[in-house]
């Protein structure tokens, strides 16, 4: 899987970089989450930063919605001379991978199933119709549409916030863009 890693350059110091950071983004709290009447609250941004070892991550914070599947960018940086560099890559939220990879197993664990029992029937001189079984199809749709066309639909709601955090991180802390570059 090729993850696009993004480079920031800052023009501030490491120390002011931190400040600013800390002062225009929002710190995740779990109640922001379980009462979302909070999310009105004056001192509230739309970038939600959570700290980590050795590093940082930032999300969009979406009003009223909770969707686990919203890229979220995981950072970290350091000084440099002439400002902080500023290193990071979007991915999921761990929970979400876990769902996501459920939801799969799931899906592939109904379609085996089903065409372990189609080829059983065949074999042992009944042939199965969907005719006589509607609710096996019906089944194998739903089991496919969760495991692999519900985690699609879930991030293409997110599309809209890599570049709204880049351009957060860009307009408030007067950092620059690099050019992304492809890992593997």
């Amino acid at each position: 899987m090729h993850r696009e890693s993004f480079v920031l350059h800052s023009s501030f110091p490491l120390e002011r970089f931190e400040t600013v950071m800390h002062e225009t983004v929002s710190t995740d709290r779990w109640w922001r989450e379980v009462f979302p009447v909070f999310l009105f609250a004056a001192d509230t941004s739309p970038v939600v930063v959570k700290s980590l070892p050795g590093g940082i991550r930032l999300r969009r914070l979406h009003y009223w919605i909770n969707n686990a599947y919203y890229p979220v960018f995981y950072a970290s940086y350091g000084a440099e001379p002439g400002g902080t560099r500023v290193e990071g890559h979007f991915d999921l939220l761990p929970q979400a991978r876990l769902g996501r990879g459920i939801m799969r197993v799931l899906a592939v664990v109904a379609c085996s199933l089903f065409v372990l029992r189609t080829l059983g029937g065949l074999f042992s001189g009944q042939y199965l119709t969907f005719k006589d079984d509607p609710t096996a199809l019906l089944v194998l749709s739903v089991f496919a549409a969760f495991g692999f066309l519900l985690p699609k639909f879930l991030s293409f709601l997110g599309r809209g916030d890599k570049p709204f955090i880049l351009d957060f991180l860009e307009e408030q802390l007067s950092a620059r863009l690099e050019e992304p570059k492809a890992e593997i």
